[in-house]
């Protein structure tokens, strides 16, 4: 608006007064915490590449998206499987922060061919190549390429009594054995290259290794790279897996790659490092061994789920990430179940889990049983003991017993903590019917079975302490058979209930960033009502709020009342919102009595 007119003339003022609409929020995207095959995503500079992202948290919209990120099924992990449940049972969006990858991200290194029509510019890639999991993570490795066949050497002459090859001590070079005595003549076409390589530890626990003898390569013989595939066992190095990345319809000259010496980029280790003691930091650097790697996480479990807030890691980097709403770590139960954590450490976890999911208002906790609670006296004890799952929060829920699943990798049956389903059943339920609708009595998909299959008179004792049962009915499937978090507060009671409200209530917060520094006056108090008005009014038409009318379902109050100049002075605006929830049927209840019919009653 102009402060001033001068000159004559027509001015177009333009005043916003009308409604700002708001727009409700994501309810059901999924942050997995766990383990995973590998963790790794494109460099950004050069896509032939990949960078480590132990961590740190991947967006996820369908399964072939995770396995190139995250490699796909294996024994030693839970989350992978979880992930794929969430996916059949209806999810559609979440994040995946992998806290240890069996396979590490290797060190690597692109080899070009040549370029025969410009010989001043680079050629197409000709061979990628890749570290092995035996080498360490902070092993500087070089490789040398040569067009040029070895020379033929003499056959070794044999002494009369020959002694053992003497072992290899740690920190020393070692050489392989003499290659054949017939000599690799490149016109022949058996081999199109030759490689040495040597591998050098930065660190004083050294894994040093010397390849002198040429070894002979035959570029149709090894696997051509298809962009998915990086943990593949290459036999024809003890050390590098090696892709070539041209097809055998191109010249054989422009396939070939250039020679030189290469040096492959660092890798990267199996634990993200961020949280770790600095001595533990450098044993991971620089041995790559299971055993290593699992003493580590068995004394860091605790900080390795909890992460780090500035790193973005684990736990901590969900703090910057406001569009994630549901929470679950399934490989916490395969890490209690190895022994890697105590129970005490099983408990503190899920609890940081719960204080996460309070602490950022809008976030809910779908929690698991421990694999050793079997039966649901076990189960029943372990959530009322003091010291065991003690838990009083609205913030979260937990589910018994584990499902389950035949196992595509080995076509065995096998039982998973059940999580990840009961997360994709939560987005599939706010799809079809909304937030408002409990995600129970919904089928379990990507299940055969339960690993127990709970009673009506078991269940009674444990859906009163916020047990949630999975149950198998004849001729219904298996089937979510409980609503309720764990929370001893009545008005909380029911996972509709808390997830509505979180909904509500981050919707208005998103959509009512304008009204900061507005003049805080009758005006302001007046739109905010009309906007908060609207927002509620379609919540209740879609079911949500209990009330044949608007006015019998919610009310916002703001006004003089709520902002008296005291409030005012302080820079303050409030706004009083009541909403009533619409509770799920969770006991239906058919009263039947005899009746001799109308003519009794007379």
């Amino acid at each position: 608006m102009a402060t001033t007119y001068l000159a004559p003339g027509v001015y177009i003022e333009e005043i916003d007064r009308g409604p700002k609409p708001i727009q409700g929020v994501g309810t059901n995207v999924t942050a997995f915490i766990g383990f995973t095959e590998k963790a790794e995503e494109p460099d950004p500079e050069n896509n032939l590449f990949t960078q480590s992202i132990l961590g740190k948290a991947q967006m996820i919209t369908n399964w072939t998206q995770y396995q190139r990120h995250f490699g796909g099924m294996y024994e030693d992990a839970y989350l992978p499987y979880a992930v794929r449940g969430f996916f059949e049972n209806g999810g559609v969006r979440c994040y995946v922060i992998s806290i240890h990858a069996r396979n590490a991200l290797p060190g690597q290194v692109l080899v070009l061919g040549k370029n025969l029509r410009d010989p001043k510019k680079e050629g197409e890639p000709s061979l990628l190549i890749h570290t092995k999991k035996n080498v360490p993570a902070d092993a500087e490795v070089k490789v040398n390429i040569s067009l040029n066949a070895p020379k033929k050497k003499p056959a070794p002459t044999k002494s009369k009594t020959e002694t053992p090859a003497a072992e290899t001590k740690e920190g020393q070079a070692t050489k392989v054995d003499p290659a054949p005595e017939e000599p690799n003549n490149p016109d022949d076409g058996q081999y199109d290259f030759w490689v040495t390589y040597t591998i050098k530890s930065k660190s004083a626990n050294r894994f040093d290794k010397r390849i002198e003898e040429p070894i002979g390569v035959n570029l149709d013989k090894l696997p051509l790279y298809g962009g998915i595939d990086l943990a593949s066992n290459h036999q024809l190095f003890d050390d590098l897996k090696v892709w070539c990345m041209t097809k055998p319809s191109q010249p054989t000259v422009e396939r070939l790659p250039v020679e030189g010496e290469y040096t492959l980029r660092s890798g990267d280790t199996r634990i993200y490092l961020d949280v770790l003691p600095d001595a533990e930091q450098q044993l991971l650097r620089t041995k790559s061994d299971d055993e290593t790697a699992i003493q580590i996480f068995k004394d860091n479990s605790a900080k390795l789920f909890r992460g780090d807030v500035p790193a973005r890691k684990a736990i901590g980097a969900l703090e910057a990430l406001d569009d994630v709403n549901l929470l679950c770590a399934p490989d916490l139960m395969l890490a209690h179940q190895r022994k890697w954590i105590s129970d005490k450490g099983l408990i503190d976890i899920q609890k940081a889990m719960l204080d996460h999911c309070k602490q950022t208002s809008y976030r809910f906790a779908i929690l698991d049983a421990p694999y050793n609670k079997k039966s649901p006296k076990d189960v029943y004890d372990w959530r009322m003991e003091t010291e065991q799952a003690n838990f009083d929060s609205e913030h979260g829920a937990l589910y018994y017993p584990w499902l389950q699943i035949m196992d595509p990798v080995t076509n065995k049956t096998m039982y998973i903590p059940p999580c990840g389903h009961m997360a994709g059943i939560y987005a599939r339920s706010d799809t079809e019917r909304g937030v408002h609708k409990a995600p129970a009595n919904e089928t379990v998909s990507f299940a055969i079975g339960v690993e127990l299959n709970v009673t009506k008179g078991e269940q009674e004792l444990l859906n009163p302490v916020g047990i949630n049962c999975i149950r198998a009915f004849p001729g219904r499937g298996v089937r979510v058979w409980g609503a309720r978090t764990l929370s001893s507060d009545p008005a909380w009671r029911y996972i509709n209930v808390r997830r509505l409200f979180n909904y509500v209530e981050e919707s208005i917060e998103r959509n009512t960033q304008w009204i900061v520094f507005e003049p805080n006056d009758a005006f302001l108090w007046a739109r905010v009502r009309r906007d908060i008005s609207s927002f509620l009014r379609t919540v209740w038409l879609t079911g949500a709020l209990f009330g044949a009318s608007p006015q019998e379902a919610f009310y916002v109050k703001c006004d003089a009342e709520t902002n008296p100049r005291e409030i005012r002075d302080l820079g303050q605006m409030i706004c009083e919102i009541g909403m009533a929830p619409v509770k799920p049927a969770e006991f239906v209840i058919f009263r039947f009595t005899q009746w001799a019919g109308p003519s009794a009653e007379e």
